[in-house]
């Protein structure tokens, strides 16, 4: 692993930035990330083979620490980056968003404002003004969630000292990059935090705006995808999984146009696997100390 910049000054927030390859580098350079006391951005690049690139003029700066490593898979990735996560708050971050000075002291206020907070979910935007999902449009907790709200990894802020004491990282198992299971670490990164009684809270203010293509429909229908999704639920829901499996393969069938078996073939697989093997799939140890 090689870190191309280094800051000096310890902030209260840190902006954990996972990136792969020459575009993930391109993304991040072209992301507006404003400079705001108390506030450093933390990118990890995965970079599997090849030279590491010279920086980009754009992140030569005194608030961005830079990494590169050798590794693959995005659950890693993140765990890299909260390896080296030094500040109080940190927001969980992809290479396609812009945030603004308002909305990252606008967090730093919601934490400190409440120490008991140990994590929190906000409101991700699209370039052109629609929401990225259909959000709530009141704050609850995350032990009591609203029917139908599903948080995603860019919308989640975390407190450093909450997930050190609780021992919780991502699974990496699951996530885009891996070979069998291509999502559900978000999943089990909040399943973990609410398993350990974290306090967490939805807040509805927008922390960032998603200028890049949305994958979600598009691979929602992948095979990877919904053994994931299969194994996410077993873990969630053992007892009613099977039911909430067939409702699942119905809507993802009615979203992208594949068929309701193909989804229910796959979502099936993913279930039994985690029947089967849960110990092994979900109390994985992350590789990066």
């Amino acid at each position: 692993m090689v870190t191309a910049t280094t800051t000096h000054n310890q902030p209260l927030l840190e902006v954990m930035i996972a990136a792969y390859g020459a575009e993930g580098l391109e993304g991040v350079a072209g992301m507006q990330i404003p400079q705001v006391e108390g506030v450093r951005y933390l990118v990890s690049c995965q970079w599997p083979e090849g030279d590491f690139p010279d920086l980009p003029e754009s992140l030569r700066r005194s608030d961005l620490e830079l990494h590169f490593s050798r590794s693959r898979g995005l659950a890693h990735n993140r765990n890299i980056l909260l390896s080296k996560w030094q500040a109080p708050y940190g927001l969980v971050a992809d290479d396609d968003l812009d945030y603004t000075a308002e909305s990252l002291k606008r967090v730093i206020t919601d934490f400190q404002a409440d120490p008991t907070l140990d994590f929190a979910a906000y409101k991700v935007m699209r370039h052109d003004g629609t929401a990225e999902k259909i959000y709530p449009d009141h704050s609850f907790d995350m032990h009591r969630p609203t029917k139908g709200y599903f948080p995603g990894g860019p919308e989640f802020v975390l407190r450093r000292e909450s997930l050190q004491r609780a021992g919780i990282c991502y699974n990496e198992n699951f996530g885009a990059g891996t070979e069998h299971f291509a999502s559900g670490e978000d999943d089990l990164l909040l399943e973990d935090m609410l398993r350990a009684g974290l306090k967490g809270r939805f807040i509805p203010e927008v922390l960032c705006v998603h200028y890049g293509a949305s994958t979600g429909i598009r691979s929602a229908a992948r095979p990877g995808v919904l053994r994931a999704q299969g194994a996410v639920l077993q873990r969630s829901h053992p007892i009613t999984a099977p039911l909430r499996l067939l409702l699942k393969a119905r809507r993802t069938s009615r979203m992208t146009g594949a068929g309701t078996l193909h989804c229910l073939r796959h979502l099936l697989s993913g279930w039994k696997e985690g029947l089967l093997h849960g110990r092994r799939l979900y109390d994985a140890p992350a590789s990066v100390k």
